[in-house]
C-alpha cells in the first residue's frame, strides 16, 4: 500500500472516530501522533543510512585502530591537526571530508582510549620527533 494510501486511511479512520466538538481534541491528537510517527521512521532511516556510510569507511581504513589492535570504539584522528571545526558541521558533510581526508592521507582511526591518550603514546611520540 502507497505510503499516501495509508496517509489517508489513517486521517480518515480518525476522522470516523470523531463526530463532535471534544473529539475534534481527538483527532488533532490522533493526527499528530501519527505525524511524529512518521518522523521518527524518517529520522530513524537516516540514522541508518550514516550508520552504514561511516562504518563502510572504517572497513575502508582497516576497520582497527592504527596503534592497537582494538576494532571498536573507534574515531578518525587528524595527527597533523584540521582546518574545520566537526561541532559545525553537518554528520553527512563531515563524512564526505572523512572519505576525502583519507584518500588524501590526512586521517587514520584509533580507538577511544588511544586517542584520547595519544600525546603519552610511544609510537606517536617517535613520530612527531623524526
Amino acid at each position: 500500500m502507497p505510503a499516501k494510501d495509508l496517509r489517508n486511511d489513517v486521517i480518515s479512520a480518525a476522522l470516523a472516530f470523531c463526530d463532535g466538538k471534544e473529539d475534534d481534541h481527538r483527532l488533532q491528537i490522533a493526527v499528530q501522533r501519527y505525524r511524529e510517527a512518521k518522523q521518527i521512521k524518517f529520522l530513524a532511516r537516516r540514522n541508518a543510512a550514516y550508520r552504514r556510510g561511516r562504518k563502510a569507511l572504517i572497513v575502508a581504513m582497516g576497520g582497527k585502530c592504527s596503534l592497537c589492535p582494538r576494532r571498536s570504539k573507534l574515531e578518525f584522528d587528524h595527527p597533523h591537526g584540521r582546518d574545520w571545526s566537526p561541532s559545525r558541521t553537518s554528520r553527512w558533510v563531515r563524512l564526505a571530508r572523512y572519505k576525502r581526508e583519507w584518500s588524501a592521507g590526512l586521517i587514520r582511526l584509533l580507538c577511544r582510549s588511544c586517542n584520547a591518550s595519544k600525546k603519552n603514546h610511544p609510537k606517536l611520540v617517535e613520530e612527531s620527533h623524526s
